[in-house]
């Protein structure tokens, strides 16, 4: 059985993020570069901005 965790995001899931963040953006035919994923990725990370992301880990 597949069984999932949620944690925190930390600077560490950036690498892991960033192709998922791509993909979101290619199926809502959204141009981005880096220098966007950068900033969206501060605002996740950014605690005075209210909103804090998480980060799904599948356990098989």
């Amino acid at each position: 059985m597949t069984s999932f965790a949620t944690q925190p995001i930390t600077a560490t899931n950036y690498c892991d993020w960033k192709p998922p963040f791509y993909g979101h953006a290619e199926f809502y035919g959204t141009t981005i570069n880096d220098a966007i994923a950068d900033i969206v990725w501060q605002w996740l990370c950014d605690d005075l901005r209210g909103r804090r992301a998480v980060f799904l880990q599948w356990n098989e």
